[in-house]
This record gives structure tokens, C-alpha cells and sequence, in this order.
């Protein structure tokens, strides 16, 4: 009863910190700005070195992710404008050659079990093993979505088949017409590079060895605080994260637009609050280098038992 209580009296201040547009702008200005700046750079694509465009065309489909989540939350736009908050959703997921339907579901279950075995987005133990398989977050995926597809409406089985069937068979074709160079460059492995900087943002550094929701739903959620120390660089991080430096405050609260994170936490009433009841600052440097000595002196500890 405390807690609910507790939960109510940050929505309260939360109601009074943000007004809620009908049409999430800045959202949908990130989506438009940066569907036409890859577009842009694959069309040039021969007029500037390859590495460049590696670069950037990574960046810019990382960056597609805010779009994409925030969409899968109903947040660009209000009921009013529905199809808004659906075209961008299922526009960002075909750039990332997946169901916009199938992964609402699967986020949806990430937020209901985080951090436990039921949450799809915990498939790793350590550092070493999210750069193993984060660039292949896509196959992961759509894994998950195939194991659990018998427990899942029609509409959507045929919603989320249909959308794969249909981004498989333009690889068939653009393949078969002699330009699955062009798809594997240009397209397939930048991609793995935003995936693997999408796993290492928003899964390990928000989540790896936290409690899961069920056990304390505060701190299920890290909130980085910085690069080395806290807060060294904010707007940088904040930029380099998408504001999911802040993901303490999505998944405490998920209706909140991802350029309201900050607002939430800097005031005073309810950072104080959260950290009264343990939610966990990290800096994102030390974590992954101490959690890589950790495994290091693991394997270590496992060759010596061999070699005796």
C-alpha cells in the first residue's frame, strides 16, 4: 500500500513537471532527420570512403532505435493521432528488418520480467558474451518471438509473419539480382554495429546484475551517471545514450517521452526518493572493466582446475 501510495505522489509531480503534446515533435524530427540522412549517405555512398560511411550509417541506425521505442510505446503520438505513433513504429522496425507488431510484444514482456528468464532481453551472463551475440539482437529477436508464437493472437502471428516474409523475400530479390554485396555492406553490417552499441547501451549498462523487477522494481534499472566518473560529461553521455542514461525512469515510468527523462530526475522530490530506496548509479568505463576482470578471473580459475 506504501509503495502505490508512493508511486501516485511521483505521478502527481511528474503530471506537473511535463505537458503532453497530442504529437511528440521532437520525436518525430528525430525520425524524419535521420531516415533522410541515411538515405542521403547510402546515395552517396560511392563518392566517400568506406569507412566513413560504415561510421555514420551506424550511428544513424542506432539512433533509429528512439523512434522505434518510443513508438512501441504509444508515445509520439495520442490516441487522436493513433496512425502517426503506427506508421513511424512500423517504418523504424522495417529498417531494422524486423515486425513492429512481434517486437511490441517482446518489449512489452521485458518490462512485465525484467531481468528474470522470461525477459527477452536477458540472453547474456557477462560483457564478453553481449559482444558475441548483441550484434545479432535482430536473430535473437526473431527467435524469441518463433518459441513463443503459439501463445500469441492470430492476427498478430499473421501481422508479424507477414512482415518478415515480405523483408525475406526483398533480400531474396535484391540477392538474386547480384547485389548482396551491396545489402551485406551497406546495410547488414552497419547494422550489426548499431545492434552491438543497442545491447551495450540499453541492456548491459541498464541492466546487468540487477535485481529482477518482481524482487525491487527501483532497482531493476541502473541509472549511468557517466563516462569514468559521475557526471563528467552529461550532455555528451545523454547524446551518446539517447537519454537512456535515464532508463531508471522509462521503466518506473513508461509513459514519460524520452526527452522528459531528465526533467523527471533532476527534480529534486523524486531523485531523492529513488535514491532513498536504492536505485544504483553506475559509470559506464569502471562497470565494464571491473565486470571483465570478473570473468577473466573466472576463466582463469576454470583453466587452472583443468591443468590440474
Amino acid at each position: 500500500m506504501q509503495n502505490n501510495h508512493n508511486n501516485n505522489q511521483m505521478r502527481k509531480h511528474i503530471n506537473k513537471l511535463i505537458v503532453k503534446e497530442d504529437i511528440a515533435y521532437p520525436t518525430v524530427m528525430v525520425f524524419v532527420c535521420n531516415t533522410l540522412f541515411l538515405s542521403s549517405l547510402f546515395m552517396i555512398r560511392n563518392y566517400i570512403p568506406y569507412i566513413m560511411y560504415l561510421i555514420f550509417a551506424s550511428i544513424s541506425l542506432y539512433v533509429n532505435f528512439t523512434p522505434f521505442h518510443e513508438a512501441s510505446h504509444r508515445l509520439i503520438a495520442t490516441k487522436k493521432y493513433h496512425y502517426i505513433n503506427e506508421l513511424i513504429g512500423h517504418l523504424s522496425a522495417t529498417i531494422y528488418g524486423t515486425s513492429y507488431t512481434g517486437w511490441k510484444y517482446l518489449h512489452n514482456l521485458h518490462h512485465v520480467h525484467t531481468n528474470h528468464d522470461n525477459d527477452p532481453d536477458n540472453f547474456y551472463s557477462n560483457i564478453y558474451e553481449v559482444l558475441v551475440l548483441g550484434p545479432f539482437l535482430d536473430f535473437i529477436y526473431f527467435y524469441n518471438y518463433v518459441k513463443r508464437i503459439h501463445t500469441r493472437p492470430v492476427m498478430e502471428i499473421i501481422n508479424s509473419l507477414s512482415t518478415y516474409s515480405v523483408i525475406f523475400l526483398f533480400y531474396y530479390y535484391v540477392i538474386q539480382h547480384n547485389y548482396g554485396s551491396v545489402l551485406f555492406y551497406y546495410y547488414f553490417l552497419p547494422l550489426r554495429f548499431a545492434l552491438l552499441q543497442a545491447s551495450l547501451v540499453l541492456d548491459y549498462n541498464a541492466h546487468h546484475e540487477c535485481p529482477t523487477k518482481k524482487e525491487d522494481n527501483i532497482k531493476s534499472t541502473n541509472k549511468v551517471s557517466g563516462f569514468f566518473v559521475k557526471e563528467d560529461s552529461p550532455l555528451f553521455l545523454s547524446l551518446f545514450m539517447q537519454n537512456q542514461n535515464y532508463h531508471n525512469i522509462h521503466h518506473l515510468f513508461p509513459f514519460v517521452r524520452f526527452y522528459n527523462y531528465q526533467t523527471i530526475w533532476n527534480n529534486k522530490h523524486i531523485r531523492d526518493e529513488l535514491l532513498s530506496k536504492g536505485t544504483n548509479e553506475i559509470n559506464i568505463v569502471p562497470k565494464m572493466v571491473s565486470d571483465s576482470k570478473e570473468v577473466m578471473e573466472d576463466v582463469m580459475e576454470e583453466l587452472k582446475k583443468i591443468s590440474i
